[in-house]
């Protein structure tokens, strides 16, 4: 775990495959700004412990953290690691605002895109859905949008309408399910190259500094 600056904390969360260093300009530019800023790699990540892990795993993480070193004023997550944030908030992790970027909407439409990319069928699908199920990972519960519907921090949305790996249609989801939430979408980002577009980075410094509820546009 990684933590400078000083101010109001921010946790980074990175997202699938990735590590804590995927978010180093954001954690820069967000502590450039005066803010505390934590990164950590998500366990089965990085230089964490594990070999295997689920967006329920790295949401406990996130509570514990929240617990351990925070109190945190804002989280900022990127793919799979945004999904896990949603999951912490609706575990009780206690944060004013929220940063998600190229957020998916349903965790088991990745399984699916998964199972294809492996080969298997329907049927093959549905036993690896079950297995997690018996590990207690139930892919369904991950549902962005219904899980959004039930929150009340005020939330930023930033996606590149060229990410391959999660569609601009789950950021528009997401944000039109959560109460108040902002949606900034733009061109030429991908995945991760939006983690270091100025784009991002500008509009997540200004989006922690204000104050009060944001509105949706």
């Amino acid at each position: 775990m990684a933590e400078f600056g000083a101010g109001p904390g921010v946790l980074l969360v990175h997202g699938w495959e990735g590590a804590a260093a995927d978010m180093l300009a954001l954690g820069q530019r967000l502590a450039g700004a005066g803010h505390r800023v934590v990164a950590f790699d998500l366990p089965a990540h990085g230089e964490s412990d594990g070999e295997r892990t689920s967006p329920f795993a790295c949401a406990e993480v996130m509570q514990a953290l929240g617990a351990a070193s925070g109190p945190f004023a804002a989280v900022v997550a990127h793919s799979v690691g945004a999904a896990a944030t949603l999951e912490a908030l609706r575990g009780g992790l206690q944060v004013g605002r929220v940063v998600l970027i190229g957020a998916p909407a349903r965790y088991r439409d990745y399984l699916n895109a998964f199972g294809r990319a492996a080969g298997l069928d329907d049927h093959g699908t549905e036993a690896l859905r079950a297995a997690l199920a018996n590990r207690g990972i139930d892919v369904a519960a991950l549902d962005g949008p219904r899980i959004a519907a039930g929150l009340s921090q005020a939330a930023l949305f930033i996606h590149s309408a060229d990410d391959r790996v999660v569609p601009i249609g789950d950021a528009r989801e997401n944000a039109a399910a959560w109460p108040g939430a902002r949606l900034l979408a733009f061109e030429g980002g991908g995945h991760r190259r939006v983690l270091a577009e100025e784009r991002t980075l500008a509009a997540s410094v200004a989006f922690l500094a204000a104050e009060g509820p944001a509105r949706g546009d």
